[in-house]
């Protein structure tokens, strides 16, 4: 079994060889702020795509800036960005079909119909039920009035 850093792991450098393979020009600052991560962490995972073969780093001789350069997917790291979607694309299906169990789990759990919307949970409506039928009963002993139940009767303001 994959542990879940490594699962983290694989996503992370699937996420950079998709993005690298739709625009290879982008400085690191720009891919990090896409990946949501640190100029640091994805500076990592680069390097570690690099020593794999799988991303080749090149300087960009036409650019004025002989800083900038362009990362380019290997045709082994085109392979291997082909074996990460299918296992990306696995683990989505896996996780999405959890949600949906999940979700069908919570909405019998509060009494969600999906054709009026959400609904009362049971435990609550037979909290209503006792309450008014202990309402009722104290009404007609007595010993609650209209005027403590707030009741406002037609014509009174």
């Amino acid at each position: 079994m994959t542990s879940r850093q490594a699962k983290i792991q694989e996503d992370t450098h699937f996420r950079i060889m998709r993005i690298l393979q739709k625009d290879s020009d982008l400085t690191q600052r720009e891919l990090a702020e896409q990946l949501g991560m640190s100029v640091g962490g994805l500076n990592y995972c680069l390097n570690a795509l690099i020593d794999k073969g799988f991303v080749k780093m090149q300087n960009f001789q036409s650019s004025k800036n002989k800083f900038k350069y362009v990362y380019l997917l290997t045709p082994q790291g085109i392979a291997e960005k082909m074996v990460l979607t299918s296992r990306f694309l696995k683990r989505k299906k896996e996780e999405y079909e959890a949600l949906k169990v999940e979700i069908e789990a919570l909405r019998v759990e509060v009494g969600d119909d999906q054709e009026s919307g959400v609904q009362l949970v049971p435990q609550v409506l037979d909290e209503l039920h006792h309450v008014l039928r202990v309402v009722v009963v104290e009404v007609s002993r007595g010993l609650v009035g209209e005027d403590d139940l707030g009741v406002v009767r037609e014509g009174a303001g």
